[in-house]
């Protein structure tokens, strides 16, 4: 290739590259992975065409939730601030009226996973004599003889005591 090719062919690819990723830029058509500390919880959450994926919001805390739960919570919370100061803050920029309506849409729309997992507390005596009585009706079923059916209504009588 002669130098003069190989200087326009350079100058035409730099050129074609840089409105290329303008243009990727300006639609947001790139996948954008965003983390930021907010209130002692990381967020992390993903963009595309300036609209943040739901399903990515807090997805490295999804295998604890109690943490998950909290997180999106929060990335409520930080959408909903993120909305009011760029709202507050006004500008000419592009990028500026994008962020809003990506922000003020996610507060609008996106919906916290609201839930916890406590520690089972101990069964009550309703419960306990409950649950005796299924096992002597699964341990004796099909069985008609009358042990059997002695040992179903002495377990099952305590149970019926209990919730009268």
């Amino acid at each position: 290739m002669d130098p003069i090719a190989f200087v326009v062919a350079t100058y035409i690819n730099s050129v074609s590259a840089n409105i290329s990723n303008q243009v990727s830029e300006i639609y947001g058509v790139e996948i954008q992975s965003v983390a930021t500390e907010y209130h002692g919880h990381n967020l992390t959450y993903s963009y595309q065409m300036w609209k943040i994926k739901p399903e990515s919001v807090c997805g490295n805390q999804k295998s604890n939730i109690n943490r998950y739960s909290a997180c999106t919570q929060e990335a409520k919370n930080f959408f909903d601030e993120m909305c009011s100061h760029l709202q507050q803050k006004p500008s000419t920029h592009w990028k500026h009226s994008k962020n809003i309506n990506m922000y003020c849409n996610a507060a609008i729309s996106y919906k916290p996973v609201i839930a916890s997992i406590l520690k089972a507390g101990e069964p009550t005596e309703s419960e306990t004599a409950r649950k005796t009585c299924n096992a002597a009706i699964a341990q004796h079923l099909g069985n008609n003889s009358l042990a059997a059916q002695h040992q179903i209504n002495k377990a099952c009588a305590a149970y019926r005591s209990l919730e009268e």
